[in-house]
């Protein structure tokens, strides 16, 4: 049987989101609060109050691996050959937040470098249904 005690999560809020730490050592940062890579990046800045309780219909993503460092989520290559890397993923929409923990919930303790393989397509799942959400979005706007 399956106990909270024997599972060893953790929610944890910080002052733009909140994190979860998974069973399996990995953590997973959800921000969409003033300065992250959300709709609500102005949030509460100049002359506008930050709000009591932030909300947001996408979010920034981060991962940090059992070490505490962030994890790449991008790799990109520019045209001279130059590695480009990030270790966030912005405006990502927020009904894939359950996909995301299910995703990094099965990753391996003891498989670092498959680990890293499968932070960078997470990135890429997220920029696509990043994408594709966005193109959702200007067609229903289009045909109201």
């Amino acid at each position: 049987m399956i106990h909270s005690d024997n599972v060893k999560a953790a929610v944890m809020t910080h002052r733009n989101g909140f994190q979860i730490k998974l069973p399996n050592g990995y953590r997973v940062s959800f921000s969409f609060g003033q300065g992250s890579y959300a709709d609500n990046r102005y949030a509460g800045m100049g002359t506008t109050p930050a709000p009591d309780q932030w909300e947001a219909s996408n979010f920034e993503l981060g991962v940090f691996d059992l070490e505490d460092e962030m994890m790449d989520l991008v790799k990109e290559y520019d045209s001279d050959g130059t590695v480009r890397t990030d270790q966030v993923v912005g405006w990502v929409p927020a009904h894939l937040l359950r996909d995301i923990l299910t995703r990094v919930a099965f990753w391996s303790k003891d498989d670092t470098e498959k680990n890293k393989e499968r932070a960078l397509a997470l990135g890429k799942f997220c920029e696509k249904s990043r994408t594709e959400f966005e193109h959702l979005e200007v067609k229903y706007s289009e045909n109201r």
